[in-house]
């Protein structure tokens, strides 16, 4: 009887020319500890079928993700307590909800966000092109590097994490070329490792994610 009455309701007003606004609904996560002081957090949006153009902000910008239900460490972010914004698309409306997450947490927390609003997004920034997920490094000439290609030049911040967190690799370059290798010209270990991606000149998204090195 509600639901009948809510849709006659919306019936009359959309016979008007009115229409309900949507609002975002409150994602969730889960923290697994991983070791001592790390944990690993998988976030989960609850969006609506049909929903498209996922976008995670972590902290103000510092990490990035364009995932559904995306997954960072919690060293890479610092801090007990972090800023989390996803905005996705729902019938042409882009919708937002935002929330503070707590490192401290262990297991499932259900978000209830200080907002959720429509809003209007411009695509001013660039995204940084055909980013590996998987290099073999072996001096065989196929595919023995990391590269990272954009449209317009700037000046290119790479970040490579090992699995536990541990910063293993970092250079800032007009040109992404890496080897595979340490600060000490040692070849790291096969496996996965993590990434963070940003330009300078604030031109171009940030990009988070992982790759494989496979000799």
């Amino acid at each position: 009887m509600q639901k009948t009455i809510i849709s006659t309701i919306a019936l009359f007003l959309f016979s008007l020319g009115l229409t309900f606004a949507q609002t975002a609904i409150p994602f969730t996560y889960r923290a697994d500890k991983l070791g001592k002081e790390t944990k690993s957090i998988h976030f989960s949006a609850n969006a609506p079928n049909g929903s498209s153009n996922f976008y995670w902000d972590f902290n103000k910008g510092m990490l990035t993700s364009t995932e559904e239900s995306p997954t960072i460490l919690s060293n890479l972010i610092g801090g007990v307590a972090f800023d989390v914004t996803l905005t996705y698309t729902l019938d042409n409306e882009t919708l937002s909800t935002n929330a503070e997450v707590d490192i401290e947490s262990v297991g499932e927390t259900v978000l209830h966000p200080n907002k959720s609003e429509v809003i209007e997004l411009r695509a001013d920034k660039l995204d940084f092109l055909n980013i590996p997920n998987v290099f073999t490094p072996n001096g065989d000439g196929d595919n023995d590097f990391f590269k990272v290609e954009v449209t317009v030049p700037t000046q290119i911040s790479l970040k490579v994490f090992s699995r536990s967190g541990m910063l293993v690799y970092e250079k800032v370059a007009a040109l992404i070329h890496w080897d595979g290798k340490n600060y000490y010209g040692q070849d790291l270990p096969d496996g996965i490792y993590y990434y963070v991606i940003k330009d300078t000149k604030n031109l171009y998204n940030p990009a988070t994610g992982f790759f494989y090195i496979y000799r």
